[in-house]
């Protein structure tokens, strides 16, 4: 008995292996999949950041390196100011208008060529008498934007700075460990803004650590068409039995939807509101004007997705709305007299707006970005920031 189960055994697991085999080469001859062009990966901040003493992590100045997945496989280049940009001088061209743009990831250009960030199409559209500076640093949130703009971008004297909000931001300048890292933190003292945390202490410095699933997950990346094609279903059915067996923790992308915040995410707004006085306030001053403009989730303008993510933390759908965050943003930009513009409208109403978006990963791909661009172009000429005849 012992022997003919053994047996079954084995000749189960020889034609899971043939079939396998056969669907390999079936897809590699007539659906080759998006395999990972190299076989270990570029990080975000650990390849093109260095520490930085005020802002936690800065980009490394004058750096050239692929950043790749399954989705894309891109050369990030960084000029000597520590930019993903070419180079500019700093001091401003005065038949020319300069706008700088602040920013996450989405800024940055996660998963996308230079020219391809949304920064780089816009100068494009506006033509030769404008220069649109890339400052987006993978991982920002409004607080380092702030000192940044400050230390850095003023001494590039632009005319206009946009400040892209991403939903996370709000926990971003919520705590001092982001990633991570450590990073400078705000905090309200009497209302006003106390910079805490300073000098950032030094993470500790480590390169990443891998365990056996990583390796076996970057050698199948790169080597095996099957374990692509199957790796969403596979995710899928594992979502599926931890609803079963346990509740995920609520991540970012739903909590900051909720109708009904915590005094945490009550907090984090009111820090940002103070933020993005200031910015007005050094605005100002050194006659830049301020834009605001909100970059939404995939999951905001998936709703498939957004059922998903719900399930998953067994949450309802009626204590969520996809507009919370859009009516703030728009409430403390009227509040600080700071110009608004809402990327979440004119995504909705496109047919298949998650076509804006990489298949899994959730950044902006490339029509993503120019979408955005698109829009932006649109929308600083119409609330008057920039003047039609000035291209």
């Amino acid at each position: 008995m012992l022997k003919k189960s053994a047996i079954n055994i084995i000749l189960l697991f020889v034609s899971i292996l043939v079939f396998l085999m056969i669907f390999e080469l079936f897809l590699r001859l007539f659906m080759p999949q998006p395999l990972n062009p190299l076989l270990f990966p570029t990080t975000e901040r650990e390849t093109f950041g260095q520490y930085d003493p005020e802002l936690g992590w800065s980009l490394k100045p004058d750096i050239e390196s692929p950043f790749f997945s399954s989705e894309y496989n891109v050369l990030v280049k960084q000029n000597q100011y520590g930019m993903r940009d070419k180079v500019y001088k700093k001091e401003n061209d005065p038949k020319k208008i300069r706008i700088a743009v602040a920013g996450d990831s989405f800024a940055w250009g996660f998963g996308v060529e230079n020219n391809q960030t949304f920064a780089k199409v816009l100068e494009e559209k506006l033509g030769k008498n404008f220069e649109v500076l890339n400052f987006g640093v993978s991982g920002y949130g409004t607080d380092q934007e702030f000192l940044q703009f400050k230390s850095r971008i003023l001494e590039f004297k632009p005319d206009i700075l946009i400040i892209t909000f991403f939903p996370n931001d709000i926990e971003n300048i919520m705590n001092s460990v982001q990633y991570g890292y450590n990073k400078p933190l705000f905090i309200l003292d009497n209302g006003k803004l106390k910079l805490t945390n300073m000098p950032v202490p030094i993470t500790k410095e480590e390169k990443a650590q891998y365990g056996l699933k990583d390796y076996i997950n970057f050698f199948l990346s790169h080597y095996s068409n099957s374990y692509i094609f199957l790796k969403s279903g596979i995710k899928s059915l594992y979502n599926r039995i931890v609803i079963i067996f346990d509740k995920y923790p609520e991540y970012l992308d739903t909590k900051i939807l909720k109708k009904n915040y915590d005094k945490q995410y009550i907090d984090g707004w009111t820090l940002f509101d103070h933020l993005i006085g200031e910015f007005k306030n050094i605005g100002s001053r050194n006659n830049i004007t301020i834009v605001l403009m909100n970059i939404p989730t995939k999951t905001q303008i998936d709703e498939d997705l957004l059922g998903q993510r719900l399930r998953v933390y067994g949450t309802k759908r009626e204590d969520y709305d996809i507009w919370k965050p859009s009516r703030l943003l728009n409430q403390y930009a009227d509040e600080n007299n700071v110009t608004f513009i809402d990327i979440l409208p004119y995504l909705l109403s496109e047919d298949s707006p998650k076509g804006y978006y990489f298949k899994y990963d959730e950044h902006l791909n490339v029509k993503g970005h120019e979408f955005i661009a698109e829009w932006l172009d649109k929308e600083l000429i119409k609330k008057k920031v920039i003047k039609p005849n000035s291209y």
